[in-house]
């Protein structure tokens, strides 16, 4: 929940000007970190991000999964660079397991006709980031799904818990969805092969895909929320206290609560906390 604002701004770099703006040109003033995300607001993340510095983006994206070259320029903190679907896979993949990457795979298991083995793949996994961190994370982006550029997937009546973030270029080139459940992620990314503009968002274009696609896997596991660390816990922040935050009037938390993960004990007063766990 920590503030951020959402006014125009230019950066200078390099003998060059940068001036982000939102999809909708508009602006909201300070707003709550969460709303931000959930959102898609460009320029409060951007602010964020130069904040945070670009070597440290860099690094982090790495960690989780990225492999392609990046480089520390402004635009980086909206996903400026080029990406296969394959290492944002993974990088999404590292969240869902609150900051646990695993070595994916194309092949599981191969074997010859005399069904002798030829190679099994052996699941690797090291922590990539603090897994409170990404459980803190994982809340918020729960947030796209239930109201945010993402609500179309609980319009659809997916109600499994799922998180995940949109993505749409400037172009509209580029449609983005990373989602996942507690026990799978998909990545959906639409567009042509040539480049062309298909003038739809990453809400629009690649989440109904996603889910239609995850409605018929998400069967197979048991319905239950991601696995939180215990030195989280779950808070429930109120239309009232949001609305002190800079949230909108009009926007969905203005009508019930939500609920967010903050570390043990950092919560804000004047929220109603839950323990949480394995």
């Amino acid at each position: 929940i920590t503030i951020l604002k959402d006014e125009s701004f230019t950066h200078k770099y390099q003998g060059q000007s940068w001036t982000p703006k939102n999809y909708e040109n508009k602006f909201l003033g300070e707003i709550p970190f969460f709303f931000a995300l959930k959102e898609s607001l460009n320029v409060p993340t951007a602010r964020l991000g130069l904040a945070v510095g670009l070597s440290n983006i860099i690094d982090t994206a790495k960690r989780l999964g990225l492999q392609s070259k990046i480089e520390p320029l402004p635009s980086l903190t909206l996903g400026a660079f080029e990406l296969y679907p394959w290492e944002v896979l993974a990088s999404y993949n590292s969240l869902a397991n609150l900051g646990t990457r695993h070595n994916l795979t194309y092949i599981i298991r191969a074997e010859n006709l005399s069904k002798q083995l030829l190679f099994d793949h052996k699941i690797e996994t090291d922590q990539a980031v603090n897994a409170e961190a990404a459980a803190q994370l994982v809340g918020i982006m729960k947030q796209t799904v239930l109201n945010g550029t993402a609500r179309g997937v609980t319009l659809a009546n997916f109600i499994r818990p799922a998180a995940g973030k949109t993505g749409t270029t400037n172009d509209k080139k580029d449609a983005w969805f990373s989602g996942f459940t507690p026990f799978h992620t998909a990545v959906v990314w639409v567009g042509y092969d040539d480049n062309t503009s298909h003038n739809l968002t990453g809400g629009a274009a690649a989440v109904p895909i996603w889910t239609q696609y995850m409605k018929d896997f998400a069967q197979i596991y048991p319905d239950r929320d991601f696995q939180w660390p215990e030195s989280v816990e779950a808070a429930t922040l109120s239309p009232d206290f949001l609305h002190a935050l800079g949230v909108p009037d009009k926007s969905a938390e203005s009508l019930k609560p939500i609920q967010l993960i903050f570390r043990k004990g950092q919560s804000p007063a004047g929220t109603t906390v839950a323990p949480v766990g394995p």
